[in-house]
């Protein structure tokens, strides 16, 4: 079986790391039959402080494996997809409902739900962040099918990706960085 780091290292060799925004930002491919050292896993990492709002060009596609496109920023990318590799080892499909929406489009989808009186979530937290407090915007979220195995899994293993899942909206996940050190199985109903 692959070791986490080992995945990151192939996600990122297949999201073509020599394009120019991992250029610019100092990145080099890696080869997938390398371990990748922690070192090299800590300098991917992107300062929250480092990001912005983003348009669909500065990011980099993602397919789940029902065929659903979404995009991210290059490292949150190349994490979703060692993420999901490694859960469809464990028989868990990760299923993307969203990924990046622009700021304008999450303003409007903000505005709409908070006029209908209808942005509360059923436990009454806000269910549509406004654009400059949401990561989809930044490219650092995705939402995900609602199923328990899903959840489960994503909860206990997706922050060793640095996906981080949202208590409050158990549908989202935010991307913070801290890779991988071991995968747990995640079985039952």
């Amino acid at each position: 079986m692959k070791t986490a780091l080992t995945l990151i290292a192939s996600a990122l060799t297949s999201l073509a790391l020599n394009a120019s925004p991992a250029a610019a930002a100092g990145l080099h491919p890696v080869d997938a039959e390398t371990e990748v050292s922690e070192h090299l896993v800590e300098r991917l990492i992107v300062p929250i402080e480092e990001i912005h709002t983003y348009t669909k060009n500065d990011l980099t596609e993602i397919t789940d494996d029902q065929g659903r496109i979404g995009y991210l920023v290059l490292e949150a990318a190349a994490m979703f997809t060692a993420m999901q590799e490694e859960a469809a080892l464990y028989g868990v499909s990760i299923r993307i409902t969203s990924t990046w929406r622009s700021w304008e489009l999450q303003n409007r989808a903000y505005e709409h739900w908070s006029a209908t009186g209808s942005n509360l979530a059923g436990n009454g937290v806000p269910s549509m962040a406004h654009p400059d407090t949401s990561n989809h915007p930044k490219g650092l979220a995705i939402d995900v099918a609602a199923n328990s195995n899903t959840l489960r899994w994503l909860r206990t293993n997706g922050p060793l990706f640095g996906w981080w899942p949202i208590t409050s909206e158990e549908w989202h996940c935010e991307y913070r960085g801290a890779p991988a050190k071991k995968v747990v199985s995640v079985t039952g109903g």
